[in-house]
């Protein structure tokens, strides 16, 4: 049996998503990507290496590549360190599994050069059909959509779209350390800063401090902003983020503001995307934050539909990663998936040049490497 995979690699946790040729799902399964990096590629190129060999051999597929001699596997590779697999093949149906193609978004190939560099990589390195492309740029075809500005609001936060000459376009995903507002990190920043702005004021804590003290474990301002400086990562970061709105939620005026700041940066990427060209009336947003807070999903969508009448927000009902396993589809010419059906709209579904493929909607087909792979061009 030939399989789609296809990979959301993001910076906590990367989803795998396996699926038969007919569209029908096989398996998806969450690994720890905390130690990705897009750069050097060939470093990237070998933890998905990792992480399909680890994927795939749970299932009894065969690894492309011959994946299975790298040595050195890191989190990626744990099979310990997998989770929600479902739908696993018997052995018998397993011994007969075998790769046709491979769809990977990942965080930080955010331009055209790099994604081109890893398809022509991961192609020579596996052996099959590949096509990457940044982890935000997973939204249209998981959402079934050709022209569409996505956002993302999980561990980070960026924004991307398409010009109509097919030019990849982004906005933020500078980091939690100087960006990234409405991630999961950059909050947390966020109300850190104004919890301890309010306590060297003088003013009495309006629950947003203590919410933050018993997040981190600690029992003072001091020993706070000790825990957040000393490893300003956002591992550390990020899981806090759930109490901000928990403090919103119970009338923390500090907390509303910081939310209030999120919704403002996603408006914000929306309004930088549009001034660079990027098409289509579709606003679609997928994350973890965005997908968990409702408050934040709805705030960013009014400031977005009031000032921009044009566009319509909506929020991805399907996993990121399913994306990418359309784009596999895409390189094979297999069918498309079940995507919830876009509103009818009166703008051009002409999708950008370099997003051409045979298939119901567009796909990024100038991003995949031929089988035959040419020198990769250099990264700009």
């Amino acid at each position: 049996m030939s399989l789609l995979v296809g990979m959301d690699i993001g910076g906590t946790k990367a989803a795998v998503r396996v699926e038969t040729l007919e569209r029908e799902l096989v398996a998806e399964v969450v690994v720890p990507s905390s130690d990705w990096d897009a750069e050097p590629v060939a470093a990237g190129v070998e933890w998905i290496a990792r992480a399909l060999d680890s994927v795939l051999g749970s299932l009894g597929a065969v690894p492309p590549g011959g994946a299975s001699g790298v040595s050195g596997a890191s989190g990626a590779a744990a099979a310990s360190g997998a989770s929600g697999v479902s739908g696993a093949p018997t052995a018998s149906a397993a011994s007969a599994l075998s790769i046709a193609a491979l769809g990977v978004g990942a965080q930080g190939l955010d331009n055209t050069a790099i994604m081109l560099e890893y398809g022509a990589a991961l192609t020579a390195r596996l052996g099959i059909p590949t096509i990457a492309v940044n982890d935000a740029a997973l939204i249209a075809p998981a959402a079934g959509l050709d022209d569409v500005i996505g956002l993302i609001a999980g561990t980070g936060a960026i924004g991307v779209g398409w010009s109509a000459e097919g030019e990849f376009l982004a906005a933020g995903g500078w980091g939690s350390v100087i960006g990234d507002d409405a991630g999961a990190a950059g909050i947390v920043r966020e109300a850190v800063k104004r919890a301890l702005l309010r306590h060297d004021d003088g003013f009495a804590d309006d629950g947003l401090l203590a919410a933050l003290l018993a997040s981190f474990g600690v029992t003072d301002a001091e020993r706070l902003a000790r825990a957040v400086n000393d490893d300003p990562s956002t591992e550390n970061w990020g899981p806090h983020a759930p109490v901000v709105f928990a403090a919103a939620r119970s009338g923390s005026l500090d907390a509303q503001i910081v939310i209030e700041g999120a919704a403002q940066h996603l408006a914000r990427l929306v309004r930088q995307l549009v001034a660079q060209g990027a098409v289509g009336t579709d606003v679609v947003a997928a994350g973890s934050v965005i997908a968990a807070q409702p408050v934040l999903f709805e705030r960013m969508s009014a400031l977005v539909t009031a000032a921009h009448s044009r566009l319509r927000v909506r929020l991805l009902d399907r996993p990121p990663v399913a994306g990418a396993t359309e784009l596999a589809a895409r390189l094979v010419g297999a069918a498309a998936g079940a995507a919830s059906p876009p509103e009818p709209s009166a703008a051009s579904s002409a999708a950008p040049s370099s997003l051409a493929a045979p298939s119901t909607f567009a796909a990024p087909s100038s991003l995949a490497a031929p089988s035959t792979v040419a020198a990769p061009p250099p990264v700009a």
